[in-house]
Parts: structure tokens; sequence; C-alpha cells
């Protein structure tokens, strides 16, 4: 898709590679992230997954809070 850019993103758990996936990200959200990454001293891709795992457990929280 022109104007997006496409990260790699692979998630480990201890030694064990979960998955890879493929994200499609519109340019300013590459030149936040990457912002971010660099001020951290880490790779764009792991400031990305960081993210994503983030939000997953954050969204699993509402989850189960909205059950009880």
């Amino acid at each position: 898709v022109k104007g997006l850019h496409r990260m790699n993103c692979s998630l480990f758990y201890g030694r064990h590679p979960m998955v890879q996936i493929t994200l499609l990200l519109d340019p300013a959200v590459v030149r936040f992230y990457r912002q971010i990454a660099e001020k951290a001293g880490l790779s764009l891709e792991q400031v990305l997954c960081d993210a994503l795992f983030k939000l997953a457990g954050e969204l699993s929280l509402e989850a189960i809070n909205g059950c009880n």
C-alpha cells in the first residue's frame, strides 16, 4: 500500500519465538515510534512489540473487569 511502512515484529517469550507478524503502518506512526526508539536506545521493532504487548494487557484487564 502506497505511503505505508511494512514492519516485521517477532515476539519472544524467554528463548522461544512465539509469532512473527507484518504490520502496515502510516509514516507518521513510524516517525513517532522511531523517535521513542531512538530516545530509549531500542530498535523500532522492539518498541512496537512492547507497545502492542502493553495494549493487549490493558484490553485483557478491561475485558476481565467487564465480566465481573
